[in-house]
């Protein structure tokens, strides 16, 4: 009986150690992160995106053409890419997921790296703001067939 417990307890403690280990997104450091595409310091907090891979390191980009350039150029092997996160333009700062993110190009609202891409974790509010700013709204692979069109 001692025994049976006592494996449940390691069992518990083995599973409970895989979940917490789970590599999560660091925050970006705005004035003092770098990008790990172009190299400009993170500066705008309305602007950026990071991948983790599935050992827990974070790839930090200043924009979202950055980060989808990288992965156009599979500088990071695919295999290895645990989650890809952006910043949510309507909660600058805050990184979402961007397969739940909705994406919108407009002019008017210049990115650093001048796609103009924004991110946003309300269709709602982007549905506005791409109204306001005269955007259209694009999917992630919208995205990434534009940065391949426009970069290279």
């Amino acid at each position: 009986m001692l025994m049976k417990s006592l494996r449940q307890i390691l069992l518990l403690a083995v599973l409970l150690g895989i979940f917490a280990c789970s590599p999560k997104p660091e925050p970006l450091r705005f004035g003092r992160d770098g990008c790990s595409y172009c190299k400009m310091k993170m500066m705008d907090n309305r602007f950026g995106a990071e991948i983790v891979t599935r050992k827990g390191k974070a790839y930090k980009y200043d924009s979202i053409e950055c980060m989808a350039a990288d992965l156009i150029r599979k500088r990071i092997a695919p295999g290895k890419i645990h989650s890809v996160f952006v910043i949510d333009f309507g909660d600058p700062g805050k990184l979402i997921d961007k397969n739940t993110a909705v994406f919108i190009v407009a002019r008017k609202l210049t990115s650093p790296m001048g796609l103009n891409i924004t991110a946003y974790g309300d269709k709602k509010i982007a549905e506005n703001m791409a109204e306001l700013y005269s955007g259209e709204e694009y999917s992630w692979e919208e995205i990434l067939a534009l940065t391949g069109k426009k970069w290279f």
